[in-house]
């Protein structure tokens, strides 16, 4: 969530870009990985059994502009990653 925030301000206030959509992913990811964080934040929490074939597609977008406006803007090394992100929108909710 910090991320595409962070890209909206960039956006907004960055006249070098223009016209640009940016990819808000820094990767690919499962459902089986969202449960497996989830039960190692909060071993007690109800959460769906794994998929049997998780898929892993997220297209064929390329999520390096948004990657390079995190570091001009806010100095961050890229996408902020699942765990942290999913600590981040979880706190305070399981």
């Amino acid at each position: 969530m910090t991320d595409a925030a962070r890209l909206h301000l960039a956006a907004a206030f960055d006249a070098t870009i223009t016209n640009e959509r940016f990819i808000a992913a820094g990767g690919p990811f499962s459902w089986n990985g969202l449960i497996d964080i989830i039960q190692k934040l909060a071993p007690d929490a109800h959460v769906a059994a794994h998929q049997e074939s998780p898929s892993f597609d997220i297209g064929a977008n390329d999520n390096q502009p948004g990657a390079d406006a995190l570091r001009k803007w806010f100095n961050q090394k890229g996408w902020t990653g699942l765990e942290e992100t999913m600590v981040q929108n979880l706190a305070g909710e399981l």
